[in-house]
């Protein structure tokens, strides 16, 4: 929903996403585009990826995160 679309950009800048990832055309080139991500990525990869980089993608430069507890899904399950 719109909401939350717009919490992900506020989330976007604050965590400085933008240096490496784009968004509407904006931002950084060194990783992919952030632009539709929930529609290309499954909640749960996505999940993973956020907190484990490493284990979706092994070579993966970006670095883990906390962002689940920031948006309030700390006591998701990632496997």
């Amino acid at each position: 929903d719109a909401a939350t679309v717009e919490r992900g950009k506020v989330l976007y800048v604050a965590k400085k996403c933008q240096i490496c990832h784009s968004l509407e055309g904006k931002g950084g080139r060194v990783a992919g585009p952030l632009d539709d991500v929930g529609k290309r990525w499954k909640e749960d990869q996505l999940a993973l990826f956020l907190t484990s980089p490493t284990k979706v993608h092994p070579r993966s430069a970006m670095p883990p995160t906390r962002i689940l507890r920031l948006i309030g899904c700390e006591d998701r399950q990632v496997a």
